[in-house]
């Protein structure tokens, strides 16, 4: 735990390192998440009526307008989250290859690439929402199985987005490459230990201290302080939160296609980074 912790923290200096020279790439994920809650917004009422009890609808078809709802839901998430990570990827590989990005560049490359970007979010809403129906309809195995299905998933399309930024590869093309790069560079073993994730809990720690404070509180006015500084803190911590995951995808990818240690890594750490440990 502890080797762990002290990987993620250099991960994240280091992921920070790039970041730090184009701080308006927070923009990205900024826009992103705005859109998703808009998403959110626009299927909760569909989302409710579908799975709800009453209704016209029998079981069997209460059931698949569920499916048919989540999918589109999955799809639109995904192809927002997948694009905005296009444009990040896009300008951290750009600066890592000593260019100078900027937002204008990122949104180019991502719209040069739009057709590959919703591809791919339709190849992820299918396998999420395939996930999820085995999740729901099976026994603790099935769910287990569905769990570890799910770890692989992610492992094996982790480099996906930055194959798409570079080489314009179709979905299942940029799948197989990204699978066969983890496999080649990492490793049979890997088991989804990727990024720096332990460093930002600990970030988010003074949450779990704040949150019980705020419920003692009879001030409404410092509880409503409390609750804004909150909502601030979370926010700015899941923006460079996401945008140092893309830098750090970035990263990962030079160093397993090109064998290229962007300025500020070490080589080291890039090859631990998604080890067993």
């Amino acid at each position: 735990m502890l080797s762990r912790f002290k990987r993620s923290w250099y991960l994240f200096q280091s992921s920070f390192y790039v970041l730090n020279k184009d701080r308006e790439l927070l923009i990205f994920p900024m826009i992103s998440g705005i859109l998703t809650i808009s998403v959110v917004a626009s299927f909760i009422v569909p989302f409710i009526w579908a799975t709800s009890s009453g209704g016209e609808y029998n079981a069997t078809s209460t059931s698949l307008f569920s499916y048919v709802v989540i999918f589109l839901f999955y799809l639109l998430s995904y192809f927002i989250t997948y694009f905005f990570n296009t444009a990040i990827i896009s300008c951290a590989i750009y600066r890592m290859k000593g260019g100078d990005p900027d937002l204008r560049g990122g949104f180019r490359a991502a719209l040069a690439r739009i057709r590959e970007i919703f591809g791919w979010a339709l190849v992820s809403a299918t396998v999420g929402i395939f996930l999820k129906h085995v999740q729901n309809n099976s026994n603790i195995v099935g769910k287990l199985v569905a769990a570890v299905a799910g770890i692989a998933w992610s492992v094996a399309s982790y480099l996906v987005i930055p194959i798409i930024v570079m080489e314009r590869l179709g979905p299942i093309d940029a799948l197989k490459e990204s699978s066969k790069l983890v496999k080649k560079t990492w490793g049979e073993q890997v088991i989804g230990n990727i990024g720096f994730g332990a460093f930002f809990i600990l970030i988010l720690l003074p949450m779990f201290v704040i949150i019980p404070m705020l419920s003692l509180s009879d001030n409404v006015v410092w509880y409503l302080i409390g609750i804004t500084v909150m909502v601030i803190y979370v926010t700015l911590v899941a923006l460079v939160h996401s945008t140092l995951l893309a830098i750090f995808q970035s990263a990962l990818y030079l160093y397993a296609r090109e064998d290229f240690v962007p300025e500020g890594y070490d080589r080291s750490l890039l090859r631990e980074s998604v080890s067993k440990d």
